[in-house]
């Protein structure tokens, strides 16, 4: 568990959660270049002593002196001979052998010499570049995510009157958010900002409604410095509650993660591409006590030019989808923690989506409680782009408890694709009855 500090408007100390409910990816990189220097060496040349020789047609003279009048001793005869067969005749000590070639006749250079080029080359084609790897979230996370007992610990409500109960926003960046990084050039090594799409609500004894301001103003969780082995620095920024928390996780967006500091609680969890999680603050409106609740989804999101137009695929996973109920029951505030499966079918033809929750069940906020079986979910949406939007729908309960839904409960389905070809797919969900109202978050791998 990691804690953070925060600087906040609110009399909010705050604190980051983070949960996982399924494994994170690696990451990649790209082999060093290898340079290759050649030159030529230089021959050396040589020269012999008193002769020279040179190669050509045949060609031969010699000279002889007159003698001189006769005496006791016979004088020296001095003969030079130059003979064109290749071969090197010496003269008599003091003499020097000829070394002007005959007429007419060129010397081979020591180094032929090739006439310059002067063709125009064809033009050569440059190798493919190849193309960077996507970016993905880290992995290896030893921590532990809270999805299953997220409201433990939470703020007393009272309510006061009778509360009274509004459906939550579909799910937004809101308008203070920064745009989604961008997976082919932007990995976690440079200090990506991810904006949250997410739904905000707030509690109060009043009742349940939206927090417009909240989730108009966005919300963005930025990496400061990452560390893949070790511990990261973030900083996460919620404008409309006047957070702004600096904060280091050793386990954050590498799996299952919780951390907290005084009021405030984030627990997450991510996959290869993909983050959601829940965050919670506790404070006041006013001198009101209040809870503001938000569920989110953030990550690498598909290119748009890279989601497909034609075909279909399968999106699945365990335990892949979690999420807050809240009622107001026996005078009191009532919340429990959802957990269960998310399958999902995309169209990208008909640029349709459809999935089913399943296996749903409902977890008190007593760590002892046992688990009980809660609405299964149907969703539907259109996809437009790298994003989806549609509604969700709860089917009949098996059994009736204080926490499940009347079937044919409404709400909102909203998310987007993430990854370099839509690998994977995350939303934000809702619901609202007569008695209650549910925010909670699904995430699906491609089968």
């Amino acid at each position: 568990m990691n804690s953070i500090g925060i600087v906040a408007r609110l009399s909010v100390a705050a604190s980051v959660l983070v949960l996982a409910a399924c494994g994170g990816g690696g990451g990649g990189g790209a082999a060093p270049a290898t340079n290759v220097i050649s030159g030529n060496g230089t021959p050396a040349s040589s020269s012999s002593s008193g002769s020279t020789s040179t190669a050509g047609g045949t060609t031969s003279s010699a000279s002889t002196d007159t003698p001189p009048p006769a005496s006791t001793s016979p004088a020296p005869t001095d003969t030079t001979t130059t003979a064109s067969t290749g071969t090197q005749t010496s003269s008599s000590a003091g003499s020097t052998g000829s070394t002007t070639p005959s007429p007419g006749f060129t010397p081979t250079p020591v180094f032929p010499t090739t006439p310059p080029d002067t063709t125009t080359p064809p033009p050569t084609t440059p190798p493919p570049a190849t193309p960077a790897a996507f970016a993905k979230l880290g992995s290896g996370s030893t921590d532990k995510n809270q999805f299953g007992g997220f409201t433990s610990g939470s703020l007393t409500i009272t309510p006061s009157g009778s509360p009274t109960l509004a459906a939550p926003l579909a799910a937004s960046a809101g308008t203070g958010s920064v745009s989604p990084p961008n997976g082919a050039t932007q990995p976690l090594t440079t200090n990506p900002a991810f904006p949250l799409t997410q739904t905000v609500v707030s509690i109060t004894g009043s009742g349940i409604s939206p927090a417009n301001a909240v989730q108009g103003g966005g919300a963005t969780l930025s990496v400061v410095s990452w560390n893949p082995s070790g511990s990261s620095q973030f900083n996460l920024k919620i404008p409309g509650l006047g957070i702004d928390a600096a904060f280091t996780s050793s386990s954050l967006l590498k799996g299952a993660s919780t951390a907290t500091a005084g009021t405030f609680r984030l627990t997450a969890s991510n996959v290869n591409y993909t983050a959601l999680g829940l965050w919670e603050v506790d404070g006041t409106i006013g001198t009101t006590p209040a809870i503001f609740l938000g569920t989110f989804v953030t990550g690498y999101e598909t290119p748009v030019s890279a989601v497909p137009t034609s075909g279909t695929a399968t999106y699945s996973g365990i335990n892949n989808v979690t999420g807050i109920v809240a009622s107001y029951q026996s005078g009191q505030l009532a919340r429990a923690s959802l957990l269960g499966n998310g399958s999902f079918s995309a169209d990208f033809g008909a640029a349709k989506l459809t999935g089913t929750l399943t296996n749903m069940t409902v977890i008190t906020a007593n760590p002892t409680a046992t688990a009980t079986p809660w609405n299964n979910v149907s969703v539907t949406a259109s996809i437009a782009g790298n994003h989806f939007n549609g509604s969700a729908t709860a089917a009949a309960p098996s059994a009736v408890t204080n926490y499940t839904l009347t079937g044919g409960a409404a709400g909102n389905f909203n998310g987007g694709f993430y990854g370099p070809n839509a690998d994977e797919l995350a939303g934000v969900w809702s619901l609202t009855d007569s008695s209650h109202v549910v925010t909670g978050v699904a995430v699906g791998k491609q089968n």
